[in-house]
């Protein structure tokens, strides 16, 4: 299974147009075929006129005050 920081890096590295033989992402047989769905997924999306924002940050959970959860129901 991959990893969610070479998933993240991908999905950044790829709205970011960086070729995949510059990524700083391993390439492997495994790491390829995710980049290769990336890459159609985002097309796809931007073709439908939506517009891809990868966070370039995520925030821990321990970081958030518990006073701003809200529970959806």
């Amino acid at each position: 299974m991959i990893s969610d920081e070479y998933l993240s890096r991908m999905a950044r590295e790829i709205t970011m147009n960086v070729p995949r033989k510059e990524s700083l992402v391993p390439v492997n047989a495994e790491t390829t075929k995710y980049w290769n769905r990336l890459v159609k997924q985002i097309a796809k999306i931007r073709a439908d006129g939506h517009i891809v924002e990868i966070p370039f940050e995520t925030p821990s959970v321990d970081l958030v005050d518990p006073k701003m959860i809200v529970e959806i129901k």
